[in-house]
């Protein structure tokens, strides 16, 4: 279609180096707190339309976004606004759900909804095709087990809506270990190498291995191509789903119980990333990966436990030694 969706940008500024020599400097005001469009202009042209075409950002200058923490209803209303499909017909938008389904506790609801109006939602619960002679949506759905929902919706002189499929996954609450939990510490394994990714960690050298207080790149020999692998027992405070975060520059990956719960592997700046797993109150193993590539490294791990809002720093009193 050479047409570009106008959404809300990310950053501040940023600028691009197109592929004909020019320029493009993206602005938006405050978009951290502003979270809709007010109105778009490049090279001090307003652009009322919701997309931009390929020939406008080749030209190059600056698309700038006013944003607005409140929505502007009259812009980009007309039928004309909208980019262009490449469909052909009318199409009932894909259902959805607002919940949540992820290790759900006992039971849950799951609620069906389509943007298209005036529709018909069939679904099924037996991983079948939903069809007109299936269940139709009338009312939240019950849940009491680990369930697959696909559902379709349909509308009179429309084609039917595409196929959303999503589980619904109940909590089974993972047991604590056996193994003693005496001596407060972490185990760490050392290594120098050039590494991509964590599993490659453990075929580079051995230098150092030993007991720190907590999980802590700040014993590294060297500034860049570095990796850690740090092992132990979490104590876990009470019964319930907690969420565990990683924030690595490079490449991390947090194992609870064996189980892959956080995965922020890979090459890159500092960001983070998150996983959840249910867990009985007591002793559990955990393995921290990590490795450094270059330019900046940085790593840390929190959770949210079942009662917290926000996440947290894992105590090291929780922190023991196998």
């Amino acid at each position: 279609s050479n047409e570009f969706s106008l959404t809300t940008p990310l950053f501040e500024k940023a600028t691009i180096k197109l592929a004909n020599g020019k320029t493009l400097t993206i602005k938006a005001n405050h978009p951290e707190k502003n979270v809709y469009i007010n109105k778009v202009s490049l090279n001090g042209k307003e652009i009322a339309a919701n997309y931009i075409t390929y020939q406008e950002l080749m030209q190059g200058g600056v698309l700038d976004f006013n944003l607005s923490s409140t929505p502007n209803k009259s812009r980009g209303i007309a039928e004309s606004d909208y980019p262009h499909s490449m469909t052909t017909g009318k199409i009932v938008s894909i259902p959805y759900t607002t919940k949540d389904l992820d290790l759900f506790i006992d039971n849950t609801t799951v609620d069906l909804h389509s943007a298209t109006k005036d529709v018909k939602i069939y679904y099924t619960l037996d991983g079948k095709e939903p069809t007109e002679e299936s269940a139709l949506y009338s009312e939240p759905i019950a849940i009491a087990a680990t369930t697959t929902i696909k559902a379709r919706a349909y509308k009179d002189g429309f084609i039917p809506s595409r196929i959303f499929t999503i589980q619904a996954t109940k909590a089974v609450f993972k047991n604590p270990v056996s193994a003693l939990a005496k001596e407060n510490g972490t185990n760490f394994h050392y290594y120098e190498g050039y590494f991509s990714a964590v599993d490659q960690i453990q075929k580079a050298p051995l230098v150092e291995k030993g007991i720190i207080v907590e999980p802590s790149i700040n014993g590294a020999k060297q500034a860049d191509h570095f990796a850690f692998i740090f092992t132990g027992i979490i104590f876990v405070p009470e019964d319930g789903v907690y969420e565990f975060m990683t924030t690595s520059d490079d490449g991390s990956v947090l194992y609870v119980d064996s189980i892959k719960i956080v995965d922020n592997d890979g090459s890159h700046a500092a960001i983070s990333a998150t996983g959840r797993i249910a867990l009985k109150k007591g002793h559990h193993t955990y393995k921290l990966q990590y490795f450094e590539d270059y330019e900046g490294e940085h790593l840390s791990w929190g959770w949210k436990k079942p009662t917290s809002e926000k996440f947290e720093n894992i105590p090291a009193s929780n922190l023991f030694i196998k």
